[in-house]
């Protein structure tokens, strides 16, 4: 990929914001939508380098953010659009579908504000994708895409980060440790048999006053 200047895009979506909402609030638990996102990197046949996925939870009220880490192939930029579609595919015939066929961009909008994604596929540099602020619902998602030049994301041969924030209301004020480790649990059954195989997944949750809990999944 060539340096990649600031672009302006925007589509209009297979599903409105409005329904990916509802759907999120009314008939999806917390553990059911990361799953969601956790499904996006997983390859159809074993990898040669296992694939990792870090779930880091915070909570902080109005500052609380969701955000998700993998090491796997990426979203190429010309079909960064279908990343958001109902049932659609950035990487199709190469990832195995999502178990529900949300699409990333209703489990984004069911869990909060998609704050942004930067992705890079292999060989080519990272970007940074970030949507618009919406004051109509029915109208067209816009979104800027630009090259990444920040830190955040790690020294990866190709993989995505998706951070969502305002999620303070999908995301547990967990008061007892009890709390996170039935949801790891909920996360490790989901997936019993790539958890041996070649998946790795590591979950983190966190508070302002600097409470900190963390699992490896087995």
């Amino acid at each position: 990929m060539n340096t990649l200047l600031k672009i302006k895009k925007s589509f209009k979506p297979t599903i409105s914001i409005a329904a990916a909402q509802k759907i999120g609030a009314v008939n999806s638990e917390l553990e059911t939508l990361i799953c969601e996102l956790i499904d996006n990197p997983i390859p159809n046949d074993k990898p040669k380098t296992p694939v990792r996925v870090d779930v880091w939870l915070n909570y902080d009220d109005d500052n609380s953010f969701i955000q998700i880490l993998d090491n796997s192939i990426g979203i190429p930029e010309h079909s960064i659009v279908e990343a958001f579609n109902y049932s659609g595919s950035a990487n199709i015939g190469k990832l195995r579908l999502s178990r529900m066929g949300m699409g990333m961009k209703m489990v984004l909008f069911s869990l909060g504000e998609m704050d942004y994604i930067i992705t890079k596929t292999k060989s080519n540099k990272p970007y940074i994708v970030r949507i618009a602020n919406y004051t109509n619902r029915t109208e067209e998602l816009e979104y800027t895409i630009e090259e990444y030049k920040g830190n955040e994301f790690p020294t990866y041969e190709s993989g995505t980060l998706i951070r969502i924030k305002n999620c303070s209301e999908m995301l547990k004020n967990w008061t007892s440790k009890e709390h996170f480790n039935s949801f790891c649990s909920k996360i490790e059954c989901t997936y019993p048999q790539l958890l041996n195989e070649y998946l790795n997944i590591t979950i983190r949750y966190t508070k302002t006053k600097g409470q900190l809990w963390e699992h490896d999944c087995v």
